[in-house]
């Protein structure tokens, strides 16, 4: 006997547990693959994540993000307004509760040098400023572990970014 359905609690069979922000994208991107939708939700994110580890999202960090995404997908201009806003309401949301679910979204479709490349773009966002942070470094070593990525992957994707900022 299922425990949860003896008091009558029965999940939502819309509701799929990849978490709110990928719920969210495939409503709204019900055209797209469940591979697509899987990495713009972990890598939207991980981005906003970053932003965010600072306690605030600047207006260049959302254009580096909304950058990011414009080379990373073939959505249609339009569409990411929708989704930026999407990404930062779930980024204050959230706030750390579901980024394991990131993660999780990106390392179920994205090959070794699709995970490098997005470490870059992280280093991106917190460089958007002129300065990273050390909450961002410190954001994005942990994202490069739950990548499963290497410490020397980490290391080579922050020196590209310091290289660039000065």
């Amino acid at each position: 006997m299922d425990f949860f359905k003896l008091f009558g609690i029965v999940p939502s069979k819309t509701t799929r547990p990849l978490g709110d922000l990928f719920n969210d994208l495939e409503r709204m991107l019900v055209d797209r693959s469940e591979n697509e939708v899987k990495f713009l939700a972990g890598v939207g994110g991980l981005l906003g994540k970053v932003a965010l580890s600072d306690d605030e999202i600047s207006s260049d960090e959302l254009q580096v993000i909304r950058d990011v995404l414009l080379k990373a997908t073939d959505l249609s201009r339009e569409r990411y307004d929708s989704i930026l806003m999407l990404l930062e309401r779930h980024t204050n949301e959230l706030r750390g509760i579901q980024d394991h679910r990131y993660t999780q979204l990106v390392n179920d479709v994205a090959s070794v040098d699709e995970k490098r490349q997005i470490l870059h773009w992280l280093f991106a966002v917190a460089a958007a400023n002129g300065v990273i942070e050390f909450a961002e470094d410190s954001a994005i070593s942990f994202i490069a572990k739950a990548l499963r990525l290497s410490h020397e992957d980490f290391i080579a994707a922050r020196i590209a970014a310091r290289e660039l900022l000065s």
